[in-house]
């Protein structure tokens, strides 16, 4: 996984003296063919039929060190990736590249800056592919990825946003001369506005064990009143952007749309239906594709929903004192309708137990809450850290902790 590789190598030149930092970047892009673009294909239907995928998060890192192999003026952070996703000059390894570089799309300088310059200012491109092989574009988004690239503050536990770093403010003119300069845009026209257009409307996040409920709305910018069919697909993804299950398959044969009018299509999506699929997956894609049926004009909408998990509750109760024993209240809330089977609590913390704990429920029963009492003596003084992870057969992947600070007895 891209975050133990780059906690890995950023411990590792840290232990050779070199600072390093941890980066993620939401929304970050894998351009697997080298042209700074990323296409997604899907069919006419709506289902992703191939192209490149854009990843929920991915995780890299920078180290501070001098370029005396570039032109003066691109020493400092340094971006590292290794995690192995394209070969470099015939290895699997990505960087150093100058973050300077990379925000100034100087795609020609080394070490693989077009390929961390797709990652955070990428446009992604959109096809229709139709069955007798023709390719139609339907959507260019050119503010999608690279998003709330972060790192941990220095000297506390907050989040520092180094998006601007990166890249230019996004739809800034300068923005767009970067872009335009890394050559991105060299097959890419600015889509006109299109008779028929396509809205998806509805929460961009829901809880875990909630209902999806969206609309479609369906936009005739013509003078003539069309007749459209609908298809509406939805797929839980991958935190690689690749889909592992598909949903939702729905079909509207006939919408009439009146001349310069908007026709709306609410649809619910029970959590019944997709719950069990999501285990440790967060993420679904929603495609709604509408064809004017006179004129075979098509039109695109994508959303993606974030399925927000519970929280494991930590409660430290007493003052953390060095080698005097603490109590901790560990809680967990099953916001289900139905049971939760093979319930597993993995705590952990360094300085305050040795190795790890691990606890086991058999069940806990619909919207009911489980609490537990553990008992650990901090070893280590100042601030520690009591994590907690949480698994079962329906949710997986809840965490929580609670930061410590140890102290000397008085």
């Amino acid at each position: 996984q891209c975050w133990v590789f780059a906690a890995v190598a950023c411990t590792v030149l840290r232990c050779l003296g070199i600072p390093a930092r941890v980066v993620t970047n939401f929304n970050s892009a894998h351009d697997s063919n080298a042209n700074l673009i990323l296409d997604e294909e899907i069919d006419e239907s709506g289902r992703p039929c191939g192209g490149e995928n854009v990843w929920n998060f991915h995780v890299w890192l920078e180290g501070w060190m001098a370029r005396n192999d570039l032109l003066p003026g691109y020493d400092g952070w340094q971006a590292l990736d290794p995690t192995p996703q394209e070969k470099s000059e015939g290895i699997y390894c990505c960087g150093p590249a100058s973050v300077k570089a990379i925000k100034e799309g100087a795609v020609e300088m080394k070490y693989d800056v077009p390929f961390i310059f797709a990652e955070v200012n990428a446009d992604v491109v959109t096809w229709i592919c139709g069955r007798d092989g023709t390719k139609k574009k339907a959507s260019v988004k050119t503010k999608h990825v690279g998003q709330f690239i972060s790192t941990k503050r220095c000297g506390c536990n907050d989040r520092e946003d180094i998006t601007n770093e990166y890249k230019f403010p996004e739809g800034s003119h300068r923005e767009r001369q970067i872009f335009n300069e890394a050559q991105m845009r060299n097959n890419l026209e600015v889509p006109q506005e299109e008779k028929l257009q396509v809205e998806m409307k509805g929460d961009e996040s829901i809880s875990h064990g909630s209902d999806i409920r969206a609309q479609v709305n369906i936009t005739n910018n013509s003078l003539q009143s069309m007749v459209c069919k609908l298809q509406l697909n939805a797929q839980i993804l991958q935190y690689t952007g690749s889909p592992i299950k598909q949903i939702v398959a729905l079909c509207v044969d006939e919408i009439t749309v009146q001349a310069n009018n908007v026709a709306t299509v609410p649809f619910d999506v029970p959590f019944s239906e997709f719950g069990h699929w999501l285990k440790n997956h967060h993420m679904i894609k929603m495609i709604a594709v509408a064809t004017d049926k006179r004129s075979s004009e098509n039109a695109l909408a994508v959303k993606e929903i974030s399925v927000i998990n519970p929280h494991v509750v930590v409660k430290v109760l007493g003052k953390p004192i060095l080698h005097r024993e603490l109590n901790a209240e560990i809680s967990f809330h099953n916001p289900l309708s139905t049971t939760l089977y093979n319930c597993i609590f993995t705590i952990e913390g360094l300085g305050l137990l040795i190795g790890w704990e691990r606890i086991r429920q058999r069940e806990i029963k619909p919207n009911h809450s489980f609490t537990i009492n553990i008992r650990f003596t901090p070893t280590k003084l100042g601030l520690r850290k009591l994590m907690v992870d949480f698994d079962s057969d329906k949710i997986m992947d809840v965490k929580g902790f609670q930061n410590i600070h140890v102290q000397n007895a008085e």
